[in-house]
């Protein structure tokens, strides 16, 4: 194992997006679906500034702890001696000095890591990146399946893949990235999860038309904090406590379209969509 530069690989969206849908079955039984893809081209835009930041080819940022036998590169927070030399003629830079001064005492503290794996094509870094979900952060992908931002940020915090990690910003963060993959069709030549699981399963019970088909779920709603917006309290209480079974057409235009409209969202009835979900977080406090 031998320290290398520190070298900028960014990779575009769309080679990204022909990466990972090569790789999706490694992620097992129920995989190959939009949602996954999606979530997962979230997780790596999020870590590397949308490809562009991406360095030696790491799609993850994955660290290089001591038992990794390849090349690493260590992070611009690891020297302070260069840290002290940059120059501070603005607040900007002041502030990236500030920075980098405080990840290096966290580095010290053993908060932030010392060196990061670097590979030699991009091929190589997407199968460790691939390899290390599966075998060491394995319920992240499985929470992808869910199709749910929330519970996928979730689940990166709680794998300890991002310990620090807030899982309601970031969902809201995943699911405008989500927005925008939809909007230039990345994913569009595979099967969504509910059109797969259709194919699969014989049960006729009626879903819930409220919780939207990509951002909430029953399962989410037990972790979402209750805030002081009288009207997401009252929300709150109709989907996940009051209600029995799915909302009538009645409770959609009397009570979820108008808060939706309160919020400057999309008045479709659809507590889940792209713009609905992260203003139903944000009410939430």
């Amino acid at each position: 194992m031998s320290e290398v530069p520190m070298t900028t690989t960014p990779v575009t969206e769309l080679n990204a997006a022909r990466a990972l849908i090569k790789v999706l079955p490694s992620f097992g039984s129920g995989a190959f679906v939009q949602e996954v893809a999606e979530l997962l081209l979230a997780q790596v835009w999020f870590e590397t500034a949308r490809g562009a930041s991406m360095m030696n080819h790491n799609w993850g940022n994955i660290t290089a702890g001591k038992s990794w036998p390849g090349d690493f590169w260590r992070p611009p927070w690891f020297n302070k001696t260069a840290i002290l030399a940059l120059p501070e003629l603005t607040d900007a830079q002041k502030a990236h000095k500030a920075k980098l001064l405080g990840l290096h005492q966290d580095m010290l503290d053993n908060k932030a890591p010392q060196k990061f794996r670097a590979y030699p094509s991009s091929l190589e870094g997407l199968n460790d990146y691939v390899t290390r979900l599966t075998r060491e952060f394995s319920i992240i992908p499985e929470a992808a399946k869910s199709g749910s931002p929330l519970r996928f940020a979730q689940a990166i915090r709680d794998s300890g893949y991002t310990p620090g990690l807030l899982p309601e910003k970031a969902a809201i963060t995943f699911s405008n990235l989500v927005k925008e993959f939809r909007q230039k069709g990345l994913f569009q030549s595979l099967p969504k999860a509910q059109a797969a699981s259709s194919e699969h399963s014989s049960s006729s019970e009626p879903q819930v038309p409220s919780f939207g088909e990509h951002f909430a779920s029953k399962a989410d709603l037990p972790v979402l904090r209750l805030g002081s917006d009288g009207s997401a309290v009252e929300l709150f209480r109709k989907l996940a406590i009051g209600g029995k079974g799915p909302l009538t057409a009645d409770d959609i235009e009397t009570f979820v379209k108008p808060w939706q409209g309160k919020h400057h969202c999309k008045t479709d009835g659809v507590i889940g969509n792209l713009e609905s979900w992260p203003a139903f977080i944000k009410a939430l406090g």
